[in-house]
């Protein structure tokens, strides 16, 4: 080994003196506190990195034998030292490192594999980091953060690397997480599906030409389907807390403090590769959930008939429900086909029809809004309105029977997922200017999920663990007593 253990000692001890004499000499009563504190970071960075070279050689020198033994009893010669270069949270730390090698059974750096050294000049600390960062915001905008403050220079490039790496092994992570505990008084599995679009890149000549011709574009939507299972205690309601809680009264205060918590062990994912995948994702997830205190299966979406279809494919023994804010949007349509704004009569024909829906009388909506269509003062537009609502509601009909739903304390509407679209998919991946690669979004949009299900440091523990899995396998030692 060339390093000298004692000259970076050293070295730090210095840095530790010039601090001390910053901080209680004469530059002291010449600095502000913000810029003591800013100078104190550059510094202690400096020595951090000094640190992270003194436990690198530190570790080196275990490794400073004549032979190893590799994997199998296969026995390897010192063959050189090796350099590299890792960039750490501190900084740039060059590493030097015992090489073992032997024409013909391969070469063996021990030391790699001693202190879980990652295969990529980023520390595991940065590549964290840097993907926490990606997660909440554009890659540019944590890189401008990270240079500012702590003095680092990681390309967009690298960090997208960073995040698809990652983002890859979430499907194993998730293989091997145990489902949750069981909790007696969540008597409802409830599962709930829904779409958002994720603009994506293009690959034609419409996205290289500055100016694109009419008709073209330089991006187009795909759907990621987001999905989610959680359990909940029944919770019975009468069709007059509905309707206090959508149109507001003194009630509705009372209402909700005696409401209580509607989720247990939430999980989300959310996937571009189709409502196939994400629905026998959820299936296996479904399945990890059972259990004998359950007694009802409850599954929300929207009116998507392909979406439908997939979850009465995927989950049988669950009853599908068609969210009811879809249903009562569409009363909405109606109304607002049918009297003005400011016409009084539209409040009123609203709750009269939710009232209706509630109570589980479909059949007179749909009667009613049929025979409003046909009145001679309605105009073509206002019946062809009028007949989509109605259409809606007879295609849906075997989805709407939300009196069941309340007096069994089933959820009714799909707030969970719909929320999860905003927060997983619409406020990340649709900031202003964004387009992805279908790879590159599907990735985010993996670790997303893993923050958001509270799992980010156990996943990041899991992927540090699979790379130390080949050593705890074979193991490694060294034929002759550690050189001193």
């Amino acid at each position: 080994m060339t390093s000298n253990l004692k000259e970076i000692i050293q070295h730090i001890q210095d840095k530790v003196l010039e601090m001390i004499e910053m901080t209680t000499g004469q530059a002291a009563f010449e600095m502000t506190a913000y810029d003591a504190e800013k100078g104190m970071l550059k510094e202690l960075l400096t020595i951090g990195a000094s640190f992270m070279s003194l436990y690198y050689q530190t570790r080196s020198a275990e490794f400073a034998v004549e032979t190893v033994t590799k994997v199998k009893g296969v026995e390897l010669p010192f063959h050189s030292w090796r350099r590299r270069q890792q960039t750490t949270i501190f900084g740039d730390v060059d590493i030097e490192r015992s090489y073992f090698y032997q024409s013909g059974k391969g070469g063996y750096l021990p030391m790699d594999r001693a202190v879980n050294l990652p295969a990529s000049i980023y520390s595991d600390v940065v590549q964290e980091i840097y993907a926490e960062l990606a997660v909440e915001q554009a890659y540019h905008s944590g890189n401008d953060f990270m240079q500012r403050w702590l003095n680092l220079s990681v390309s967009s490039r690298a960090v997208q690397e960073m995040v698809t790496t990652s983002g890859a092994e979430t499907v194993a992570f998730y293989e091997q997480v145990e489902p949750p505990p069981v909790v007696v008084e969540a008597t409802v599995l409830v599962a709930q599906a829904d779409g958002k679009g994720v603009p994506l890149v293009v690959n034609t000549e419409a996205s290289k030409v500055v100016r694109p011709k009419r008709g073209q574009a330089r991006s187009r939507k795909k759907e990621a389907v987001v999905t989610t299972v959680y359990s909940q205690q029944a919770y019975k309601r009468s069709v007059d807390e509905v309707l206090a809680s959508l149109f507001p009264q003194d009630s509705a205060k009372e209402e909700k403090q005696r409401r209580p918590a509607p989720a247990c062990h939430k999980m989300i994912w959310a996937t571009l590769e189709g409502k196939g995948i994400a629905l026998s994702r959820l299936q296996t997830a479904v399945q990890q959930r059972e259990h004998e205190s359950l007694l009802y299966r409850v599954a929300l979406c929207d009116g998507a008939e392909a979406l439908q279809k997939q979850i009465q494919d995927k989950l049988p023994d669950f009853t599908l429900v068609l969210d009811f804010i879809h249903a009562y949007e569409y009363l909405w349509k109606a109304a607002n086909s049918l009297y003005a704004e400011d016409d009084p009569q539209r409040l009123c024909w609203v709750k009269d029809q939710t009232r209706c829906l509630l109570s589980g009388q479909i059949q007179t909506v749909i009667a009613h809004l049929h025979q409003m269509a046909k009145l001679p003062d309605k105009t073509l537009l206002v019946s062809k309105k009028l007949k989509q609502v109605a259409g809606y509601f007879e295609r849906n009909l075997a989805y709407m029977s939300y009196d069941r739903c309340l007096e069994l304390g089933w959820p009714i509407a799909s707030g969970v997922i719909e929320g999860a679209c905003r927060h997983i998919v619409k406020d990340r991946m649709e900031l202003s200017g964004m387009r992805w690669s279908q790879n590159g979004a599907e990735q985010l949009l993996r670790l997303r999920c893993i923050r958001y299900n509270n799992h980010w440091d156990s996943f990041w523990h899991y992927r540090r663990l699979q790379r130390l899995q080949p050593t705890l396998e074979s193991g490694v030692s060294s034929s002759l007593p550690l050189a001193v």
